[in-house]
């Protein structure tokens, strides 16, 4: 086998896989080698073609997903390696075979071989041929110098027994041999493998106004082989990518037609079809072919120059890194590879959250203008050169504000007090509804307590609500986001400082008509929210609501007790049933017929009693639907 193409180019993804191009010269075919669980990858987007030269790409060969060993045991050659010669023989009984014994050469079919003990006890091997008809020859085989086999069939079970027992050393591994038939000055070979994610850490560096920040990226060679000053692309695309298995033969049921033959004796024919599991021919090769204009866009797609430490890119969807240097990965091996450095336009502040303990956080705000799109990721901040604290970066697209909480300030204590109340400011009435609108008030008392030497500024973030305001009268807000109106306290040293924020909203509060309480009723009048004759229509909304709520629990009532009598009757005639009409029976059987009577009177009232709450509740209800009409006109 030729030289392998080196790698040239590997693009890592944020989704599992990475994409690697060797580029080189060929001048015949070259062998691959990969893991057998990354061959589905491989065989769904290898890719081979020749940039400069005269070569053409043949057949990409792969080994079969079988167990070499399985193959060789199915063809009798699996045997020990340390018995290679007699296992071998053993393997071809019955074939020709030619030997070179004393520098005489030996034509013959291999009978077997014998073992037999010589001087001083060693054990010496016989090879017994059957060289003419008839007769047989004894071969001393630690004389034998050479052996063929002339037989084309035997030849290819020896080359067989090689390839296989390859395989079965290689373990895992899988050979990809692509064929070139003629010289190529520049051949490449792409595919994807599967392959770790690739992580940022990230670094700020702060000295009094001015920061920096640092960007590395986390990567680990995901092939089977040492990686020689590759150029290196990180992406933050996730293409579409899904596992699907081309490795594996897939079997198909065929039906299998056989010819009707003749019973025995008859003439008659009978019908022999049978369907039978017929195990298609696994595909050995597969061909990969490019035409010129698909080269150019491949080249046109990955190709590009890349500058100092690490370019970045938009592609498409996606941004990208493209590494200035190239990098080199042992096999297995990881490494830190830088991405950016930049200066930043970063704030120090402090700030607080009610409920989250009574010190600050000590936070690190900047808009992100290093060009890139930053990707979540750890980070250290250092402050003057030593060590500060830790934060998570989040996703930031380029301006867009990053927030870092990165240490706690234990010399500055917060407070907050919180108080709410809600006044009425009108009562109006709307689709059958009493709606009271309402003033709402949200008070904060805030306090901060500073032991340091000089004056802090501790910002107070509350959250926005819609609709809500400060009151102008007192604390008003520095700033608005979409979630967080914030406050400032500027503390004195070793001092303390309160404010007070007052928040106003609107508000609402519906009520179905009636459905209120008389609580209700008396804190509306005494607010003079209502006039004499509103309320006075109001208590007789209310009045027939509870006149309605106590007819209807009378029908309950009545149709319990209606169903108890049923009960009662039923139970009766059971009774009425087996009794007979003289004697005593007799008598308990008149005095059972006199209360069914009586509970059928009992039914017959219940009922009229039920209509008639029925239709007053019918009568309350039209009555309080012309109270509401007269109420709303």
């Amino acid at each position: 086998m030729n030289p392998i193409p080196p790698v040239r180019r590997v693009v890592m993804f944020k989704h599992g896989i990475a994409f690697f191009e060797r580029a080189g010269k060929a001048d015949g075919p070259f062998e691959l080698s990969f893991h057998k669980d990354e061959m589905n990858d491989v065989l769904k987007s290898l890719t081979a073609w020749v940039e400069a030269g005269d070569a053409r790409i043949g057949e990409i060969a792969f080994d079969k997903p079988e167990d070499p060993e399985t193959r060789l045991v199915e063809r009798g050659l699996k045997f020990e390696p340390e018995q290679g010669l007699r296992g071998l023989l053993a393997a071809f009984r019955g074939q020709r075979i030619a030997v070179t014994h004393g520098g005489v050469r030996l034509e013959g079919e291999i009978l077997g071989v014998e073992a037999s003990r010589g001087e001083g006890g060693a054990e010496r091997f016989t090879l017994v041929l059957r060289a003419t008809q008839g007769g047989v020859e004894m071969v001393d085989l630690s004389r034998v110098t050479g052996m063929e086999f002339p037989d084309p069939a035997v030849q290819a079970d020896l080359a067989l027994l090689l390839d296989r027992s390859r395989a079965t050393r290689a373990g895992t591994t899988r050979a990809v041999r692509v064929a070139v038939h003629g010289k190529a000055d520049d051949l490449r070979v792409s595919y994807i493998l599967p392959a770790p994610i690739w992580r940022v850490t990230y670094r700020v560096a702060c000295a009094g106004a001015e920061a920096t920040l640092m960007a590395w990226a986390i990567v680990h060679n995901p092939s089977d082989s040492d990686l020689h000053e590759v150029s290196l692309t990180l992406t933050t695309g996730r293409p579409v990518s899904f596992q699907i298995d081309l490795y594996n033969p897939r079997n198909v049921t065929r039906a299998l037609l056989e010819e009707e033959v003749p019973m025995p004796g008859t003439g008659a024919r009978v019908s022999g079809r049978t369907l039978r599991k017929m195990a298609a021919a696994p595909v050995a090769a597969a061909s990969f072919a490019m035409d010129e204009s698909e080269m150019d866009s491949r080249s046109a797609l990955f190709g590009g120059s890349v500058p100092s430490v690490a370019e970045g890119a938009d592609r498409g969807e996606f941004f990208e890194y493209r590494i200035t240097n190239p990098v080199s990965l042992q096999r297995g091996g990881s490494a830190l590879v830088p991405l950016l450095s930049a200066p930043l336009e970063a704030k120090r502040q402090r700030i607080w959250q009610p409920g989250q303990g009574a010190n600050p956080d000590i936070v690190l705000t900047f808009p992100n203008h290093s060009g890139a799109v930053l990707e979540e990721g750890a980070g250290v901040i250092y402050e003057d050169e030593v060590y500060a604290g830790e934060a998570m970066f989040p996703y930031a697209a380029r301006g867009a504000a990053v927030k870092l909480v990165f240490a706690k300030d234990m010399s500055v204590r917060c407070v907050g007090r919180r108080g709410n109340s809600a006044s009425v400011g009108a009562l109006r009435l709307a689709q059958g509804f009493l709606v009271e609108e309402l003033r709402l008030e949200e008070r904060w008392e805030f306090s901060a307590e500073n032991d340091h030497g000089d004056e802090v500024e501790v910002l107070i973030e509350l959250p926005r609500q819609a609709g809500r305001s400060a009151d102008p009268a007192y604390a008003q807000p520095v700033s608005t986001s979409l979630t967080h109106n914030t406050y400032s306290i500027t503390v004195p040293a070793h001092g303390k400082h309160t404010i007070e924020v007052i928040e106003r909203s609107l508000g609402a509060k519906n009520y179905k008509l009636g459905d209120f309480s008389h609580l209700d009723l008396r804190r509306w009048l005494e607010g003079k929210y209502l006039d004499v004759r509103t309320m006075g229509m109001l208590k007789g909304l209310m009045q027939l609501r509870d006149n309605i709520e106590q007819s209807q629990q009378q029908i309950v009532k009545r149709t319990e007790e209606r169903d108890e009598i049923h009960a009662r009757q039923k139970n009766l005639a059971e009774q009425l049933t087996v009794l007979k009409e003289s004697g005593a029976e007799g008598k308990l059987r008149l005095r059972y017929v006199g209360e069914l009577a009586d509970a059928q009177d009992r039914v017959n009232a219940v009922d009229a009693e039920v209509r008639q709450l029925n239709d007053a509740v019918k009568s309350l209800h039209e009555q309080f639907t012309r109270n509401v009409n007269e109420l709303t006109a």
